[in-house]
């Protein structure tokens, strides 16, 4: 019963006096699944050639869901030489305690570089990520993020 109840709280981002709606766990779950299938996306039509980071991103995210026990620093840097890995700091069960201003500005990059294959829904109207506000005010301040 109290899972239920806190299934439908949501789930808010804050940094300063700036706060966004997530929206349900359930959705942060998907938008995780989405951003990382954009990179796929992304891998799949700029570095065709990289089929082990083609194939490691396609274990990641088989059975339409993040499959966390198959993250492998090892195998990630290949998307760490290509800015890829930005996404990383969310990509854990659940949601991380915070997002370090760092992590922010990482994750904006590699929203940048994927956003064409990124699923609409997670877009606002200026086609940034529907939580931009609150991550840029992270990266411009210096100041964390932290999920409520």
């Amino acid at each position: 019963m109290i899972n239920d109840i806190i299934k439908k709280m949501g789930l808010d981002l804050m940094c300063n006096q700036v706060s966004q709606r997530c929206g349900s766990y359930k959705l942060y779950e998907n938008m995780k699944y989405e951003l990382m299938l954009a990179i796929l996306k992304y891998v799949k039509v700029n570095l065709s050639s990289d089929v082990d980071l083609i194939s490691y991103l396609e274990d990641i995210t088989s059975n339409g869901v993040i499959n966390y026990d198959k993250f492998d620093d090892g195998k990630s840097l290949s998307l760490i030489l290509n800015r890829l890995d930005g996404f990383k700091s969310i990509m854990i069960k659940g949601n991380p305690p915070y997002i370090d201003s760092f992590q922010a500005e990482n994750f904006l990059d590699t929203f940048e570089i994927v956003k064409d294959f990124v699923d609409d829904f997670y877009k606002n109207d200026d086609n940034n990520f529907y939580l931009y506000e609150v991550f840029n005010e992270s990266k411009t301040t210096g100041e964390e993020i932290y999920f409520g």
